[in-house]
């Protein structure tokens, strides 16, 4: 089930949206360094939004979807999704808030060091020709001789 919703400012401002989750997606929209959507317009200027409000529940996503962008259409809200795709929202969003996204990004890589580290030296086994690799080195071992030789023998 999908459901449409709307947040509301304390100064009228309106969002429209649709989620499977509203209180995990109400969430999502208050961490402004995830947030790439128009809708950190409610909260500028020490906007307050109080809640996720659900105006209808629907079986498929494209009927969900539908509503929204019929919201969107007919109502004054902070939504541009009619002006610019999600991946256009998602750029503008990384160019407005270059510095505020790279040191989150920082402090994240700082905070999980020893997570990442791991990770990266974890051994696996190449896709390609079946070698054993690190995780962090697996795109250059792709490039290296040895990998390319056994893809050229496979085909």
């Amino acid at each position: 089930m999908y459901c449409v919703y709307q947040l509301k400012n304390d100064r009228g401002e309106v969002y429209y949206g649709m989620t499977k989750d509203p209180k995990g997606r109400l969430q999502k929209h208050r961490v402004f360094n995830y947030n790439y959507c128009t809708s950190v317009i409610l909260w500028e200027d020490g906007g307050v939004v109080d809640d996720i409000e659900v105006l209808d529940w629907f079986d498929t996503e494209e009927l969900a979807l539908e509503r929204e962008k019929e919201l969107i259409r007919n109502n004054n809200c902070v939504n541009i999704i009619g002006k610019y795709t999600r991946q256009e929202q998602k750029k503008m969003y990384r160019e407005n808030n270059k510095e505020q996204i790279l040191a989150s990004e920082k402090k994240f890589r700082e905070n999980n060091k020893e997570k990442i580290n791991a990770r990266a030296t974890e051994k696996i086994k190449c896709d390609v020709c079946g070698s054993m690799t690190t995780r962090g080195h697996k795109a250059r071992h792709q490039q290296s001789d040895k990998c390319k030789s056994f893809n050229e023998c496979e085909q």
